[in-house]
Formats: C-alpha cells, structure tokens, sequence
C-alpha cells in the first residue's frame, strides 16, 4: 500500500520528468500484487487475473499496432496458430477453475426443490448439477459423467439449493 501511495503522489507530480522510474515502480507494484496473490489467494484466481492482464497488455499493443493503413498489409493466417493457442490455453487451463460467480468454471452442485414429477426425479427433489440458468429455466447433469443435459422450466423448480463443492 505504501509502494501504490508513492508511486500515486509521484505519478502525480514528476510523470513527465521521469516515466522510466514511474514505469519501474509499476513493475515492482504489480510484481508484489502477484506475490501477495500467490501467497494469500487462491492460484486459480491469480492465474485468471494474469490471464485477464497480458490479454489487456495485448489488446492495446494490438490497437497500437493496427493502424488503418497497416490492417491490409497483416497476414492473418499467419497468427492463426497463436490465436488458437491463446485460445485452447484459457479454454484448459483457465476456464475450468473460474468461480461460477464470475461465470464460468464448472457445474455447481445443487439441490433443486420440484413443484411436480419431472424425468430427472419422481421426488419433490434432486440433487444435479446446474450448468446454466436462463430466463425460461435450468439446465441439469444428473452425475459428473452425464453426457446429456436436461432443461427443466422454471414453473417446475420451487427453490434451489446451492451446495458446498467438495
């Protein structure tokens, strides 16, 4: 905090003297979030916050160096490759371990309270997985190794309880 104070006061006041020593010290303040991340938070969290920062590193190197002139001259095809990698990298290994209250990760275990007999539960309840919610209902597994969703509407659901994951 006291590093983020100086740098705001000196950034403030001597940017346009000194950006090298302004710069630096915003290397060393983002080093330090990404080791109090790594010590204190959980290493997914870090890894999508790493994630989201060199995709907005990228986007505006990307914005500097997409000029109107220079868009005809790119050869696209050529990074495909690397498009596809940054893409198969966050649909792997980033995805996957986003809490579903950031929207994304994997299924939340839930038990859904019924209002009637459905196909997935003769009882007033089920325990499934909730992949999705829409504005016209849900969208189960019955069991981790469901291949097959079921939609249930939202006049047959009562109440849903949200478990603990284990």
């Amino acid at each position: 905090m006291v590093l983020y104070a100086t740098l705001g006061s000196f950034a403030h006041k001597h940017f346009n003297n000194h950006p090298n020593v302004l710069l630096f010290g915003v290397f060393l303040l983002m080093l330090s979030f990404v080791a109090i991340m790594y010590r204190f938070a959980d290493h997914h969290q870090m890894a999508l916050v790493l994630w989201l920062y060199a995709v907005g590193i990228g986007a505006v190197l990307l914005s500097r160096g997409l000029r109107p002139e220079k868009i005809k001259q790119v050869e696209w095809e050529r990074h495909f490759p690397v498009l596809a990698t940054a893409l198969l990298t966050y649909a792997t290994l980033i995805y996957g371990h986003i809490k579903p209250s950031f929207g994304g990760g994997p299924p939340s275990p839930v038990v859904l309270y019924l209002t009637a007999e459905t196909p997935i539960s003769t009882t007033d309840s089920a325990s499934v997985l909730l992949l999705d919610e829409t504005d016209h209902g849900y969208y189960v597994l019955l069991n981790p190794q469901e291949k097959t969703a079921y939609f249930l509407r939202r006049d047959l659901v009562s109440a849903i309880h949200f478990q603990k994951k284990d």
